[in-house]
């Protein structure tokens, strides 16, 4: 069974500690751009109260169980992830500046490696079948532009036993 993960707690988590051990010589905007992610990232989060419980997509409908919720996943990782994206780039932008300027990559190399997504093999089996022109149709409705609640709308769509 598909396990989903409250993505935005696990973020907001380690992006605080990720935050908490920056270096004394931590630039000015390297501060300031994860301030400003942190703020954006909140913003993102309180949307995600959101419950679809209802997609008119024959595509997605055609889909076996396991599918459906790895589409559900992928749209909804998508769209937090490009709620906060032109801050994300930022935080990235001045971390490469900082490590141009003092030749030290870790905080760089940290920061990337926090926000990379991580599913087991199964899941990432099942995402690997969501290419294509139909996903991507599906992908691009409007109801996936915003945040949404990933579990809640598994569960409200009848994916999952609640």
């Amino acid at each position: 069974m598909l396990r989903l993960v409250n993505l935005t707690s696990v973020f907001l988590l380690t992006t605080s500690a990720f935050a908490q051990e920056l270096p004394n010589n931590t630039s000015d905007e390297v501060i300031s751009a994860m301030a400003k992610y942190g703020e954006r990232v909140e913003i993102c989060n309180t949307k995600k109260n959101r419950i679809i419980g209802k997609i008119d997509n024959s595509w997605f409908n055609s889909l076996p169980v396991e599918l459906k919720k790895a589409a559900i996943l992928k749209v909804g990782q998508s769209a937090l992830e490009q709620c906060s994206e032109k801050e994300e780039y930022d935080v990235v932008l001045a971390l490469y500046d900082q490590a141009k300027k003092s030749g030290d990559i870790e905080a760089l190399s940290a920061f990337i490696e926090l926000h990379r997504t991580w599913h087991s093999p199964e899941m990432q089996q099942d995402l690997d079948k969501l290419e294509g022109e139909d996903f991507q149709q599906f992908s691009a409705s409007e109801i996936f532009n915003t945040p949404f609640d990933i579990l809640g709308t598994v569960k409200a769509l009848g994916l999952i036993e609640q």
